[in-house]
């Protein structure tokens, strides 16, 4: 019986490393979730702290932080697991996003302010600029969701 089940698990290891390897070849490294709650992808950890997400080696080492979208984490974290390189693209895109994210947040509380003080042109100015910043937000969001959902199809 014991030979069985060798056979058996030598066969799910050899079909694991093969299905690993096209996986690979099509450009996805499998993410692993560790037993601390770290997701692993490849060599690579990501780690959220205070809202953003950093990528760290195995050693520790921060490779990549302040990252605002997971999406943007897991695409950067792939790459670098693939490539051993930073898509500066993706990062600056993930910035980019962060930058708008905030603006809109910072001109709704000033509007706000400009309201309660009776200021309401001013106040419709600075909703105008918050809702074109929303815009931008929601664009660089779309730009880095689709390079994410780009790598979940792994019919390439």
């Amino acid at each position: 019986m014991t030979d069985f089940h060798n056979r058996i698990y030598n066969r799910i290891q050899a079909l694991n490393k093969e299905v690993k390897t096209k996986l690979k070849r099509k450009g996805l490294v499998l993410p692993v979730k560790d037993s601390n709650g770290l997701i692993r992808i490849g060599k690579y950890y990501i780690q959220k702290q205070n809202n953003l997400y950093t990528i760290k080696d195995i050693s520790g080492s921060i490779i990549v932080s302040n990252i605002n979208l997971p999406y943007s984490a897991i695409t950067i974290a792939n790459n670098l697991a693939m490539t051993n390189y930073v898509d500066k693209w993706k990062l600056e895109i993930d910035s980019k996003y962060g930058a708008a994210h905030l603006d809109k947040e910072i001109l709704n509380k000033k509007a706000k302010i400009y309201i309660q003080k009776n200021r309401y042109d001013q106040a419709e100015i600075l909703l105008a600029k918050s809702s074109i910043a929303h815009y931008k937000a929601e664009n660089y969001r779309n730009a880095i969701i689709e390079d994410f959902e780009k790598l979940l199809r792994i019919d390439k």
